[in-house]
């Protein structure tokens, strides 16, 4: 999640700087949207992103989600989507750009990223009943793919007048919280929080995207290693980064 943050501050960056004057003169809007992408267990077999083959779904613990963010200045509108999903190909976020752009043509630019969690369904074909078949269920990913582009159209047509605040904590307990056990070893010890509030004036932040680390068994329920959960990466609103923003250095936009 932290390289999603990272990436989702570089695109708002490109987005304000390529605009063709200031945003402030511009008018930066935003709308965000999420819809649910959980497989249906029950209805087949839907085998487990990772840590083996035939890994088979017995059920749901909470469930996956599409967020999407849209960004407006000038001319200029992105959409940025995090999806919790092992992975997807490059011909998905494809045929996902196609589909928003048929729906909304004033859209510039769509970045679909995935939270890489490995307890949700197998998007990449890698971990079916044995290393020699697929886990994929086309059905569903031709189910899902058009459900992250609805949620993408859906955040376009929430667009409002808001305020962008940006920060960065280098707190010490950030890099104790990961762990790179595979050369190469890349760690990255800053913790970004992107904070929109609206226009209107109203102080409460109407959408936030941070992200904090927390291992499966702090969630304080107990739950089955075979059952879809959204993953040990929080996102948008999580408690600990909206306690966290308060002392941390902002950069208002």
């Amino acid at each position: 999640m932290q390289a999603i943050a990272r990436a989702c501050v570089t695109s708002i960056v490109a987005l304000l700087t390529v605009t063709s004057f200031p945003a402030r003169a511009a008018g930066l809007r935003a709308g965000a949207a999420k819809a649910v992408i959980t497989p249906e267990v029950a209805a087949a077999k839907v085998y487990l992103a990772g840590f083996g083959n035939n890994r088979l779904a017995t059920g749901v613990h909470d469930d996956l989600f599409a967020r999407c963010l849209a960004l407006s200045a000038g001319k200029e509108t992105l959409v940025m989507c995090s999806v919790d999903l092992i992975g997807l190909f490059y011909d998905d976020v494809l045929k996902i750009r196609d589909l928003v752009k048929a729906r909304a043509p004033q859209v510039s630019h769509v970045i679909v990223a995935s939270t890489h969690n490995h307890e949700g369904p197998d998007t990449l074909g890698l971990w079916g009943a044995t290393p020699f078949e697929s886990g994929i269920d086309e059905k569903y990913l031709e189910w899902v793919d058009e459900r992250i582009a609805a949620c993408a159209v859906e955040s376009v047509d929430a667009l409002e007048d808001a305020q962008l605040t940006l920060a960065r904590d280098e707190h010490p307990l950030l890099v104790q919280l990961q762990d790179d056990s595979r050369p190469p070893y890349v760690k990255d010890p800053h913790l970004f929080v992107m904070r929109l509030t609206s226009a209107s004036g109203d102080p409460s932040p109407r959408w936030s995207i941070g992200a904090t680390i927390r291992k499966p068994w702090e969630a304080g329920t107990p739950r089955s290693p075979l059952t879809i959960r959204t993953g040990c990466v929080e996102r948008s609103r999580n408690a600990w980064a909206e306690l966290r923003f308060s002392s941390m250095a902002p950069s208002a936009v």
